[in-house]
């Protein structure tokens, strides 16, 4: 490699600047003349006829009528673009459908819940009434056994101390014959009886 850089350099001397100045120059020459005769994107003269001709045979070839589109066509294309439309909007409704149900499960489930829960409160609260309540009725009927009892006392202690009574005006009154005593005894204790019973 260092061997055809020697060879090089002798024809182009780092000493000597003069060579690289001409070739300089003869490409700034040659830029300039190749800018005269083609400037810009325009062909040069001799090449530009030749390229006139094709162009103008392609505008006439590009130049066609215009397709005429059939109605059975449009038709056909119409009918499918509905069809697909319809298609779409059943799967639509489908998946609405899911998804209203879904969620209607969902409501029924959770109103079930609820409604369940509410009955458990009920039966506890009307458990609980019905215990005081019972409770209640138990107070009220000791209260009305004691009450009884101690009227039925009272009545028991005022007949005693009639018979009592009653005995000794026996007792004090004139000697009768027995017989009449003892059968004035068994009435006034039949109508006793009979006064106890119709109470």
């Amino acid at each position: 490699m260092v061997a055809w850089i020697e060879y090089v350099l002798q024809f182009f001397p780092t000493d000597n600047l003069l060579i690289y100045i001409i070739i300089f120059a003869i490409i700034v020459i040659i830029a300039a003349i190749v800018n005269i005769v083609w400037p810009g994107d325009r062909p040069p003269r001799y090449i530009a006829k030749t390229l006139k001709e094709p162009k103008k045979k392609e505008k006439k070839e590009k130049v066609k009528k215009p397709k005429v589109i059939k109605k059975e066509v449009i038709e056909e294309k119409v009918k499918e673009v509905a069809e697909e439309v319809e298609e779409v909007g059943e799967k639509i409704e489908e998946k609405v459908e899911e998804i209203v149900e879904e969620e209607v499960k969902e409501e029924a489930e959770e109103v079930e819940e609820v409604g369940e829960k509410i009955e458990e409160k009920v039966e506890e609260i009307v458990e609980e009434e019905v215990k005081e309540e019972a409770e209640e009725v138990k107070d009220v009927a000791e209260d009305i056994e004691e009450e009884v009892g101690e009227i039925v006392e009272e009545e028991v202690k005022e007949e005693a101390e009639e018979i009592e009574e009653e005995v000794e005006e026996i007792k004090t009154a004139p000697s009768e014959d027995e017989d009449e005593s003892e059968n004035r005894v068994k009435s006034w204790l039949n109508q006793e009886k009979s006064h106890r019973k119709e109470k």
